[in-house]
């Protein structure tokens, strides 16, 4: 099919979200807002080497709510994205509190959000009477009977 092969590409390089991921730990300043796969918003501290079984590795550090802090290895990078929602840096974004539901709640919150508005779209594009006909990525037209 035109176009899937990029399509994959792209899936491969971002996985199956839009998260910003992280190419490098350079990609981060201190004070930068980011996302920890599991434990939610938290703030850039610093890289960090730590020395564990007799091995010095690099550990990101990352700030949460109140004095929590989480060393992620350098080897796992991949569970940490910039932080790209509403109100940017500088913003009162709540940081989450690790050991709290609050993250699990608001990624539930937000997977529902996402399939209600693609479910209502898919009603909208269903009428006849819809003005817009969609066009799927290689540029295959929709089929007629959805």
């Amino acid at each position: 099919m035109p176009g899937a092969s990029r399509q994959a590409e792209t899936r491969e390089k971002t996985g199956s979200t839009n998260r910003q991921k992280l190419n490098s730990f350079t990609d981060l300043t201190p004070g930068d807002l980011v996302v920890h796969e599991n434990y939610g918003i938290g703030r850039f501290v610093a890289m960090e080497q730590i020395k564990v079984d007799g091995a010095v590795k690099d550990y990101v550090k990352i700030a949460y709510q109140g004095s929590d802090t989480l060393f992620v290895p350098a080897t796992q990078l991949d569970l940490v994205s910039k932080y790209i929602g509403g109100g940017g840096e500088d913003s009162n974004v709540k940081l989450n509190k690790i050991g709290s539901d609050a993250w699990q709640k608001t990624k539930a919150k937000a997977r529902k959000a996402a399939k209600d508005m693609a479910g209502e779209l898919i009603q909208l594009l269903r009428r006849p009477e819809a003005p817009v006909r969609l066009r799927l990525c290689g540029g295959l037209p929709l089929a007629a009977g959805i």
